[in-house]
């Protein structure tokens, strides 16, 4: 299924001001810190370095055009797309065809940092080009929760990252099958009218984190050691850290 209307804010003057192209910088060295502590290819962060001018310049010139997002992209030269391309591990050079088949929201992803997407239509999945992504913390993710679940990676390898997150997914991606009256099991799919965000106003992190807990209990020989050490550790930190933040 996957692993990957929105506007920008005018910018007061027609010339963007250096302080804002050095806080794109810096955004910029901040986002490849947190990749590098992900795990992330030493050739993909030389891809990040050898491309950080003219991205950041891109940006720059996204907030200051301030209009729509897959109009500016259609508007940019083969150089330019190769950017945005390289800077969002993209699969293959954005063509007009990919640019009418983004959403708005897609095409505003490519505009912001790496990281930095933004779940604008509120369906759990975070639309980077024309591909839909799962992360965690998310846009719309309360800030508590977001402070708990950073709290709680600290010191976690990429690979435990990588599976905590995991276990979420599967949260969402539980939500959206379904079994009709006659047995067959339907999935729905981003973009259908049956899909279903879990992650609501009214989901309760805690109750989740202790619902994990409860399922490694029963069922714990069924499991390697590893598997049921490593995820209760995880799940029992997370929950302590969302009782320490007041979350839900």
């Amino acid at each position: 299924m996957y692993v990957t209307p929105v506007s920008f804010t005018p910018a007061p003057a027609v010339t963007q001001a250096p302080n804002r192209v050095e806080e794109l910088n810096d955004s910029y060295q901040d986002a490849m810190s947190d990749l590098m502590q992900r795990g992330a290819s030493n050739d993909y962060m030389q891809t990040l370095i050898g491309n950080q001018e003219q991205f950041v310049g891109l940006l720059s010139q996204a907030e200051q055009d301030g209009g729509d997002a897959k109009a500016f992209i259609r508007n940019l030269g083969a150089e330019d797309r190769a950017v945005l391309q390289k800077v969002h591990s993209l699969g293959s050079a954005i063509t007009d065809s990919d640019i009418d088949a983004m959403s708005d929201e897609g095409a505003a992803n490519l505009l912001r940092m790496r990281g930095d997407g933004q779940d604008s239509n509120h369906d759990g999945l975070t639309d980077r080009g024309t591909g839909h992504t799962f992360k965690f913390p998310d846009s719309n993710t309360p800030s508590s929760v977001a402070a708990a679940w950073n709290t709680t990676m600290e010191g976690l390898s990429p690979k435990d990252r990588m599976s905590a997150e995991g276990m979420l997914l599967i949260e969402l991606s539980t939500a959206n099958i379904n079994i009709d009256e006659n047995g067959k099991v339907n999935r729905a799919e981003p973009g259908d009218i049956d899909w279903v965000n879990p992650f609501n106003s009214h989901f309760s992190y805690q109750d989740w984190a202790q619902g994990q807990l409860d399922y490694l209990e029963a069922f714990k020989d069924s499991m390697s050691t590893e598997q049921y050490e490593t995820g209760k550790h995880f799940s029992s930190a997370f929950l302590a850290n969302l009782q320490a933040e007041g979350a839900a």
